[in-house]
């Protein structure tokens, strides 16, 4: 069964218009594809954390843009309609143009291509970047009489293939949870599919239940199977209380934390000199920025850092510290301790320790520690200066990141007046590889230049993926 390539395009946001490349000649009218050389993205555009295979094969990049040459001929019933289909080539080019420079404002220009045919295989979708029409020498010499002009080529510079309508739906693959904690975390239930990195669209808002706290910052980090291997979903919150307890370390009750319960710190003589307080052998392989969720009791000013290792102390394990940070707040803030870097080490599913270490600075009083957070940087997200208020969910009061134009990406907070848009500042890294996956998050207000996540708040966090294809080959 004959392959079917249609080419759309947007001349105004709500109509398209379709190009008809294959099994479009009706009598004497339309555009026939003579010969179509699919590309495959170029070598130069690799990088190290590119899909490839050993030479002499070609080596693919997860984002290369990709150059098709089709040679095809145009047919009309008369000059009119064989100038008509000449022009929507054209056309084609423009619009495409118009929709990579302009990604958040004009519908995307896209291939559709059914190998085999309507009837089987998949459906797949290009995003169309530019698209360039070369006549032949001859072009004028023979089309009064024939009404045909033959070999022309046309050159299409396209994203990858991906499985859906670009810009139009994310119904592939996701993560949806409901009513969870401003800290935690959630499995895949299904595979990313495709055979290059998904293109993603994330959205953060409240739940419908507990205490609503403004959401002023995002945190999300991504791990997938494929580079964390089997401990992939093992980051994310740690309860302190629940970890090893060191010197002068208990679990002490305490309503305002997760889970109810604290590891209290007693420090009583300043300036006392560093000591574990909590540790735990939970550290996957890869690198990963810790947060730990602390308060102090009293007039304590608390200094705390991170060690970790790459292997348990009972094994001899090396620990490297990282940069303390003062506590020195009665209310909760999640503080930044620093980066963990963890090598593999074959054979087990767990690798690595952490500790917490911390010294009264001056001051008396205890240090409370109610978390620790291991957030994968594999992919990440981070945002801040949302403003999102404390209203129930809906379509105005939304976080949003997508990558589903590859020319283009948007962050951008709905808020609550109708139609209030705010862009917020962010940084983000994310390409979801094929396979089995795992999302972590910290939502939390602002407080200067620290936060609190609100324990007693329900959040609603949704990744959808639609997966890509590279199909190098000649259609």
């Amino acid at each position: 069964m004959a392959h079917t390539l249609k080419a759309y395009y947007y001349t105004d946001p709500a109509t398209a218009v379709t190009v008809d490349f294959m099994g479009a000649v009706t009598g004497t009218t339309g555009i026939a594809v003579d010969s179509y050389q699919m590309g495959i993205p170029g070598i130069e555009q690799a990088r190290n954390n590119s899909l490839y295979s050993d030479s002499p094969r070609p080596v693919y990049s997860k984002h290369g843009m990709v150059t098709d040459v089709l040679t095809v001929t145009v047919r009309g019933s008369t000059n009119t309609v064989l100038y008509t289909n000449l022009h929507l080539l054209a056309k084609l080019g423009e619009y495409a143009r118009l929709g990579a420079q302009n990604g958040t404002n004009c519908p995307s220009a896209y291939l559709q291509l059914k190998p085999g045919g309507s009837a089987v295989g998949e459906v797949l979708y290009a995003v169309i970047y530019d698209c360039r029409v070369e006549l032949p020498a001859d072009w004028a010499m023979s089309q009064d009489a024939t009404l045909m002009i033959e070999d022309v080529t046309v050159t299409i510079e396209r994203g990858l293939w991906r499985s859906q309508t670009p810009g139009i739906s994310y119904i592939d693959n996701n993560i949806s949870v409901t009513n969870q904690p401003f800290a935690s975390s959630a499995s895949s239930s299904l595979s990313i599919g495709g055979d290059a990195s998904a293109l993603i669209r994330l959205t953060v808002n409240h739940g419908t239940l507990g205490t609503k706290g403004q959401m002023d910052r995002v945190i999300v980090g991504y791990r997938s199977l494929a580079l964390g291997g089997s401990s992939y979903n093992a980051l994310g919150k740690k309860e302190a209380e629940s970890a090893t307890l060191g010197t002068d370390t208990s679990a002490v009750a305490d309503a305002t934390a997760s889970g109810g319960n604290v590891a209290r710190c007693t420090q009583t003589t300043a300036p006392s000199t560093p000591a574990v307080r909590v540790s735990g052998a939970v550290v996957p392989r890869g690198t990963h920025r810790v947060f730990a969720r602390m308060k102090i009791t009293g007039t304590a000013v608390s200094s705390v850092y991170l060690r970790y290792s790459d292997e348990s102390v009972a094994n001899g394990g090396v620990f490297t510290p990282n940069t303390a940070v003062l506590v020195s707040s009665t209310s909760w803030l999640v503080y930044d301790m620093g980066i963990v870097r963890a090598l593999d080490v074959p054979g087990t599913v767990v690798y690595g320790t952490y500790q917490v270490y911390s010294s009264l600075s001056s001051g008396a009083g205890n240090l409370d520690i109610d978390w620790v957070y291991l957030m994968p940087t594999e992919g990440y997200i981070t945002a801040q200066g949302l403003g999102i208020t404390t209203s129930a969910p809906d379509s105005t009061r939304v976080f949003e990141y997508q990558n589903g134009i590859e020319t283009n990406t948007t962050c951008i907070c709905y808020l609550a007046s109708p139609k209030a848009t705010a862009k917020p500042a962010y940084t983000a890294s994310i390409s979801p590889p094929p396979g089995a996956c795992a999302l972590y998050w910290l939502i939390g207000t602002d407080s200067g230049s620290v936060f609190d996540v609100g324990i007693f708040d329900s959040a609603e966090i949704v990744l959808y993926t639609v997966p890509r294809y590279l199909m190098p080959s000649v259609v």
